[in-house]
């Protein structure tokens, strides 16, 4: 059985993906990707049926899906309909992206997100206050690279 290092990183998904949105006319189905991302790559069907965890999700789909997730949030994708994804404006005139760039920048985002304003913390601001754990656990895991989400799922299983 193939190894869950063999699957590419998520970061190593945001071109395919681009290519696969572009190869299929702007927008697809989470599976239509998940599939042309799989022929792009020429992943083998042992590596492209490793599971995620013990759900029904392969480690390609889920990683796929964290590269949706940075591409939407760095302007390039937006989810049209459930399950459904497309490119934006910008993503339609993006045939390729330096990956580093992309998680450096969402990132970066996220952290200024994170981070209260000067006036935030003089005014005690209620969205600071109001943040609930959610919000706080989705901001850690964004912050993650995948190794991180690896070492969680070693542990888990």
């Amino acid at each position: 059985m193939a190894d869950k290092e063999a699957v590419p990183t998520f970061d190593k998904l945001f071109n395919p993906t681009l290519r696969a949105l572009h190869k299929l006319g702007g927008s697809a189905s989470i599976q239509e990707l998940v599939n042309e991302i799989v022929s792009d790559l020429s992943l083998s069907e042992e590596v492209s049926e490793i599971p995620h965890g013990k759900g029904s999700q392969t480690e390609v789909a889920y990683r796929a899906a964290w590269a949706r997730n940075y591409l939407k949030n760095s302007g390039l994708l937006e989810n049209s309909g459930r399950g459904v994804w497309a490119l934006t404006a910008s993503g339609r005139e993006t045939l390729e992206i330096d990956p580093r760039h992309v998680v450096r920048e969402v990132q970066r985002v996220q952290r200024e997100k994170r981070e209260p304003s000067q006036t935030d913390r003089e005014l005690g601001s209620e969205e600071t206050e109001d943040r609930t754990w959610q919000d706080n656990l989705l901001e850690v895991l964004l912050q993650m690279d995948s190794s991180g989400f690896e070492i969680v799922q070693r542990v888990k299983s």
